[in-house]
């Protein structure tokens, strides 16, 4: 196993949509099921003709003894000795120990110095970990520049990480300018010697059309090729895999059992995402909420793993199950203690309910002076629900002092946002001129507004008041 390092930059995630309203449940119960051990989508052709091995070359083997894992005092000396007659297999094992810090004290320098001697005398992978070190500032001033030239050494010797690394180095210009055909030409080549992390970037140029002509057939293909093999980029493309058979990409048509096996494997094998996208399929939405106490149970379980994992939006979702009692009985301190983690961690939606939770002491202590800077903070990113809640604080004056004006202006905002409960309020405020002139032209204005949207105290008083609701149809000329 090579030293891990280099250019190991994010990649975007396919945007996700979801499912139509009446398919929901179907996927929940898809997503209930087992799954198969192997996945009915054929492998690659690549795979077909037998010309690749899945597995990376082991690089920890260093003979009968044993690996350099468990390397000690006594068999450490013995390698030594071999490094000393040129043995550069020796010298490349005894770099990995001082890089490690196993059976030895962790020297990058001494590191470096035994990666150089190996490289001298023709070894690859010391080529390519002369690379690491040189790109991160181990053992020697970091130089991205000459770390390029020793995965160039190294690839030439077909060391495929260094062709992924490389190829990286290209899409991303470091050490050198950005050259998205060099970089799929590497990616290429290291996958064709069954680097799973090189098919995943090959297959990612193929889904954006980077370096080559798009192509979501072979993108699909690659990302297939990188999910059956090893590598670090595995549950990224098993997610991929998922996005792509949930929207139909490379494909005729969406498969919706065939995108639950992928993003499946991918949530198990702990990718964050994948994690969220099951979770959510399983529990439903405020609009599909899901019927089977089985699928709220399972979803939540993936929701936890993925909020574990720092993904804002789960917090947020599991901070509405709890407050809301999908499991059972509602439990407010747990759904504060959510929300306030998705909102720690840049969640914009949590935030109107963090605000909430801290106006009317839920799950914690009630404290005007939190909620209404969250409040102000949510109305100025546009949530209605904020702007509504601040001008009923106003409207009220029994936490702040009262102002009619201040009221009626957040009420106009959450309105315009289509919050029909604002729109009432504005009527109520035009039509006995509070914080305003009176003004029975713009009241029934916004009370029909509301009314649209069935609010019965609207309705109400448009048929007390202004002649009725629905206003009656014109008459036909």
């Amino acid at each position: 196993m090579r030293i891990r390092g280099g250019c190991s930059g994010g990649h975007a995630r396919v945007v996700e949509t979801p499912c139509p309203d009446e398919e929901a449940e179907h996927l929940r119960k898809l997503a209930l099921s087992k799954s198969p051990e192997d996945s009915p989508w054929p492998f690659p052709k690549y795979y077909k003709n037998g010309s690749a091995n899945t597995q990376h070359r082991s690089k920890f083997n260093v003979g009968p003894n044993g690996g350099v894992e468990n390397m000690t005092d006594q068999n450490i000396d013995y390698w030594r000795k071999l490094a000393e007659g040129g043995n550069a297999k020796a010298m490349y094992n005894l770099g990995l120990c001082y890089y490690k810090g196993i059976a030895v004290a962790k020297n990058y320098e001494q590191a470096y110095d035994y990666f150089f001697k190996s490289a001298e005398n023709g070894y690859a992978d010391a080529k390519h970990n002369l690379a690491i070190c040189c790109q991160l500032g181990r053992g020697i001033p970091a130089s991205q520049v000459a770390a390029k030239e020793w995965y160039i050494e190294a690839a030439e010797a077909n060391v495929s990480e260094s062709m992924n690394n490389l190829g990286q180095m290209y899409q991303k210009g470091i050490g050198c300018d950005v050259d998205e055909k060099e970089a799929f030409k590497w990616f290429k080549k290291g996958a064709d010697l069954a680097n799973g992390d090189a098919m995943y970037n090959l297959g990612l140029c193929y889904y954006h059309g980077n370096g080559t002509r798009q192509n979501l057939t072979e993108a699909l293909e690659w990302f297939q090729a990188c999910a059956i093999a090893s590598g670090e980029a595995k549950p990224k493309a098993e997610y991929l895999l998922g996005a792509m058979h949930f929207h139909g990409k490379g494909m005729p048509e969406l498969d919706y059992k065939e995108s639950l096996f992928w993003y499946r494997r991918s949530a198990d094998h702990g990718y964050p995402p994948a994690q969220l996208q099951i979770g959510k399929l399983l529990v439903g939405t405020p609009k599909t909420p899901t019927k089977s106490p089985q699928a709220m149970v399972e979803g939540v379980r993936y929701l936890q793993m993925a909020a574990k994992n720092g993904e804002a939006e789960a917090y947020n979702m599991l901070g509405y199950i709890y407050s809301t009692g999908k499991l059972g009985k509602p439990d407010n301190e747990k759904s504060f203690e959510c929300y306030s983690k998705a909102v720690d961690l840049g969640w914009g939606p949590s935030v109107p309910f963090l605000a909430h939770a801290y106006q009317f002491g839920l799950g914690t202590e009630k404290d005007i002076d939190k909620a209404i800077p969250l409040h102000e903070r949510a109305a100025r990113a546009g949530y209605s629900a904020s702007m509504n809640a601040l001008g009923g604080l106003y409207h009220d004056g029994t936490e702040v002092d009262r102002d009619f004006e201040t009221a009626l202006s957040w009420f106009e905002k959450a309105g315009d946002h289509g919050e029909a409960g604002a729109q009432f309020q504005c009527a109520i405020h035009k039509m006995y001129g509070m914080g305003c002139e009176a003004n029975l032209r713009e009241a029934k204005e916004w009370l029909e507004k509301a009314a649209s949207q069935k609010h019965a105290e609207s309705i109400r008083l448009l048929n007390e008041h202004f002649g009725g609701w629905p206003p009656p149809r014109p008459p036909d000329d």
